[in-house]
């Protein structure tokens, strides 16, 4: 399930930001659907990883690695970026961002409550509420 907040036409989605928490199913679905849009843009695409610890740096490596490995070689590229943060500062590092985005991909788990079929986490939440771009969140 995919909710969508165009702001702009998505033949003009230049800057696009993937931020990851781990490198689960979701996180790569929005890495594919990321690349496809580059790809048809043109559009550079930054993974951002957050870290609430500073991680080892076989850790980070690990990480570099399984990253490269789901990637397509056949795709545009996709940057990562890593970042140790709390999770109250991940909101303000994205945000200081948005002037050059066009979209942000986020994640919403997808389950029904009553009538409601995505559950926002916080970080989902306060950026669908702050992002001035285009976003597309997938649950």
């Amino acid at each position: 399930m995919a909710v969508v907040r165009l702001k702009t036409s998505p033949t003009n989605l230049r800057q696009i930001l993937v931020p990851l928490e781990n490198l689960s199913e979701a996180s790569l679905l929005r890495l594919l659907l990321a690349q496809r849009i580059a790809l048809a843009n043109s559009a550079p695409v930054l993974a951002l990883q957050f870290w609430v610890h500073p991680p080892a740096r076989e850790q980070r490596q690990q990480f570099r690695h399984q990253f490269s490995q789901l990637l397509s070689p056949e795709m545009p590229p996709i940057k990562l970026q890593m970042a140790v943060l709390a999770e109250n500062e991940r909101i303000k590092f994205i945000l200081k961002r948005t002037n050059s985005l066009d979209l942000v991909l986020l994640h919403a788990e997808r389950h029904q409550t009553s009538s409601v079929f995505l559950s926002l986490n916080d970080l989902t939440n306060q950026l669908l509420q702050q992002l001035p771009c285009s976003v597309i969140v997938l649950g």
